[in-house]
């Protein structure tokens, strides 16, 4: 125990990690927990059951991204939009002219390889 893995059934694994969150949230309170994910950029199935979750315990934490790099992109969509969760997806290898507001491609990993593209290199294939 403590320094090897020992194989144990779905039904032990689950009871034992049900046990230790009863034990947490009967020490130290439902505010022990919080759900960190589903930033609502797309592709987050996980936040229902993450959410869901974290409401079971008794928290209502959930923090995301948006609150770091994506708020001003999702206001900005909310505005043009008319809702914060739709949202467009840039092609900059295909564009002549993109001007941004509310977010830095170059630093959020949103535009694959965007200095390079952004600095007028040779077309870059991307994966989008």
């Amino acid at each position: 125990m403590g320094d090897r893995f020992e194989r144990i059934s779905w039904d032990q694994a689950i009871g034992e990690i049900a046990a230790k969150l009863k034990e947490i949230t009967a020490q130290y309170g439902p505010r022990s927990f919080a759900y960190m994910g589903g930033g609502g950029q797309g592709c987050h199935f996980e936040a229902a059951f993450g959410v869901a979750s974290a409401s079971g315990l008794g928290s209502r934490y959930h923090y995301s991204p948006l609150a770091q790099e994506f708020s001003g992109l999702f206001w900005v969509n909310g505005r043009m939009l008319g809702r914060q969760y739709i949202h467009v997806e840039t092609h900059a290898a295909e564009t002549d002219l993109l001007l941004v507001f509310g977010w830095n491609g170059m630093q959020s990993h949103q535009i694959p390889q965007a200095p390079a593209i952004c600095s007028g290199s040779p077309k870059i294939p991307t994966n989008s």
